[in-house]
């Protein structure tokens, strides 16, 4: 199903029904201005040396709403017993080597892939653009 809705303030429902009962619903707010990187949740890590984990970081309104719309480059930086092994954003057109650290979002969010060291300790990943409040996460490998 494909149609056009205009880009104005605002929400759109969609209810899925088995007959009379609504089995599904999802809603979708036009958010405000971009205002901060917020990284997915993550779980701890294991120690072990060589293993590989990749995080997403997305850009955010002041009521956490997703921006599909920001493209501004992102930076990622590490601290602790990890390095970063590569950046994506999802674009296929993207040209940013795999290895740099900075890169555009691409419909509002950007991937960090580290890679653990084998020491066990605090890992602190830091995402930040201009304009944005910037996103840090902290993991511990155990």
């Amino acid at each position: 199903i494909t149609g056009f809705l205009p880009y104005l303030p605002g929400f759109v429902t969609a209810k899925g029904y088995t007959g009379d009962r609504l089995v599904c619903e999802h809603w979708l707010v036009t958010p405000g201005p971009a205002a901060r990187l917020t990284f997915d949740a993550h779980a701890d890590l294991p120690a072990e040396k060589g293993y590989e984990g990749m995080l997403t970081v997305r850009v955010q309104d002041e009521e956490g709403n997703s921006i599909l719309r920001a493209n501004r480059p992102v930076s990622f930086a590490v601290e602790g017993p990890a390095v970063i092994v590569a950046v994506d954003n999802g674009d296929l057109m993207e040209t940013t080597p795999y290895s740099s650290h900075t890169l555009p979002l691409w419909h509002g969010q950007a991937s960090v892939v580290i890679r653990l060291t084998g020491e066990a300790g605090d890992i602190r990943i830091s995402a930040c653009a201009e304009g944005l409040i910037p996103a840090a996460l902290i993991l511990n490998a155990k």
